[in-house]
């Protein structure tokens, strides 16, 4: 597997949808990382890994600085790198894998190397350097695409104000109902909306956060938390409103035999979390109708209520 060519893509695809300037020369970074690399084995030279290092720094010193940009709404104005990863570091914005390979790097390479320069390095510090450098970048570009696409689409929301909020029927009914209209309102702007560049599940994240967030204030929402006694699994959202909680699981699209495999895994979530209501939702940017079926299931003295919101006609 070429990391490196699948970050490059992500770079930009993320670039097709939202001009970032400055992402691209993190790749530059990483690109001269490896070539470094790769002349400190063959040539046998230890020094280079210590330029191996520096460019990683520089690496993970560019994707906090756009990082910083798309979540903060603001420019960079002078604020120094130390002040970027304070932020970070006091502030809750990552989730928590971006934040664990933060802290990671952060301790083992960047500090150590910023306030000692008499350091060298062997050659494994370099590998482990690149590959958590690389992890961090990747799962931050994927959490930078999702804030970009919830920027966006509180800005298209706020532009559309009544048109939006008077959409959805919000005559009292159960909390799943009322969130399954939610969903079927946002598919509305799925194929409304410029959303012919969507190109991932975490920008479609980042706009259904938004749209429940600005549509359905009332309703508490988390993103990317561990449920269950060990902390093993992580669905994309579970939705809070009067202390009723249903999980929500997003995707992209389904291959074949997919559904039945993602609605599994929805279970084992509702298991693992001790909750009993669970929604699949699969949006798409061009259908027109939307199927909504309802599989109610028995398990150990449990029963769970299991919503597939799918494409017409998908499976």
């Amino acid at each position: 597997m070429d990391f490196a060519a699948i970050i490059q893509d992500k770079i930009k695809k993320i670039n097709a949808y939202e001009k970032i300037k400055g992402i691209s020369s993190v790749m530059t970074h990483i690109e001269r990382a490896l070539m470094y690399f790769e002349n400190g084995v063959k040539k046998l030279d230890d020094e280079y890994f210590n330029d191996v290092i520096y460019r990683t720094n520089q690496a993970y010193e560019g994707i906090l600085k756009e990082a910083y940009k798309v979540f903060t709404q603001r420019n960079l104005n002078a604020i120094t790198p130390y002040r970027i990863e304070e932020y970070f570091s006091e502030n809750q914005v990552f989730n928590e894998r971006v934040k664990n390979l933060f802290s990671e790097y952060r301790k083992n390479w960047r500090n150590s190397s910023t306030h000692d320069y008499s350091l060298s390095f062997t050659e494994e510090e370099a590998v482990l350097a690149i590959n958590t450098v690389m992890s961090f970048i990747y799962l931050l570009i994927n959490q930078i695409s999702e804030k970009i696409a919830y920027n966006k689409q509180m800005s298209n929301m706020a532009a559309a104000f009544e048109q939006v909020m008077g959409r959805v029927n919000r005559l009292k009914k159960e909390f799943d109902e009322y969130v399954i209209d939610l969903l079927l309102d946002f598919t509305i702007d799925m194929k409304t909306g410029d959303l012919s560049s969507v190109i991932n599940e975490y920008e479609i994240a980042g706009k259904l956060n938004a749209f429940l967030n600005y549509t359905a204030s009332e309703i508490y929402i988390y993103r990317d938390i561990t449920v269950g006694e060990k902390e093993r699994y992580r669905p994309d959202f579970i939705l809070e409103q009067d202390g009723k909680k249903i999980i929500l699981e997003l995707k992209r699209g389904l291959a074949l035999g997919g559904e039945q495999a993602a609605m599994e895994q929805l279970q084992v979530y509702l298991e693992a979390a001790r909750l009993d209501t669970g929604i699949l939702f699969v949006p798409g940017t061009v259908i027109k109708e939307y199927d909504v079926k309802t599989e109610k299931i028995n398990k150990d003295d449990m029963f769970y209520k299991l919503i597939k919101i799918t494409p017409r006609g998908s499976q």
